[in-house]
């Protein structure tokens, strides 16, 4: 588990494989580790030693493997922010969400609020209990609000990794914003 999936998800983690096969497990049963694909049958060259201090090759070899290590990690903390942020924004959206039926409809047209703003269908906390009107506007503040929750947790990743973040989960915001206001709103 790498540190940043750790410090979201600290109470959430899988079981590795063997803790997986050892759960179901039998008392007083011993088990042997998953088979392991036999290596190669032509045995290595004599004249090849992967010793880095006695070969330079190996050391270059060695070099480029550490390199290459740490560039893939930069480069995979962006796909595992941008999953990982898709589904927290999913969340925090999903508290305010709405919907226009009016509008689904062939020809329908959003019924307005006295500002003008198309009011929408909404259940739970924020419009039955606090009696927001479900609309576009009270959907982005909830949103947001949510959104700095995480915000702040965000803050405590390591200065490397925390801009990544925080843009994929205002990225996904905007993209949700957008197709809300497309499918509901008419604004294209």
């Amino acid at each position: 588990c790498t540190p940043l999936r750790s410090a979201l998800l600290p109470t959430l983690r899988p079981l590795s494989t063997s803790s997986r096969l050892h759960a179901k497990a039998e008392p007083n049963k011993t088990y042997s580790p998953a088979p392991v694909i036999p290596p190669s049958s032509d045995p290595p060259s004599k004249n090849v030693r992967f010793e880095p201090e006695k070969n330079p090759d190996a050391s270059k070899l060695a070099g480029f493997a550490n390199q290459v290590r740490q560039r893939a990690g930069a480069a995979t903390e962006t796909y595992v922010a941008y999953g990982v942020t898709e589904n927290l924004f999913k969340e925090c959206s999903r508290q305010a969400e709405y919907t226009i039926p009016q509008v689904l409809e062939k020809g329908g047209v959003a019924p307005k609020t006295e500002a003008g703003e198309d009011l929408g269908v909404g259940t739970g906390w924020w419009y039955e209990d606090l009696g927001l009107t479900p609309t576009f506007n009270t959907w982005a503040q909830i949103s947001f609000l949510h959104m700095y929750l995480l915000t702040v947790r965000f803050r405590y990743f390591p200065p490397d990794h925390a801009p990544a973040w925080h843009q994929h989960l205002l990225d996904h915001f905007s993209y949700a914003a957008e197709d809300r206001m497309a499918t509901y709103h008419g604004m294209v």
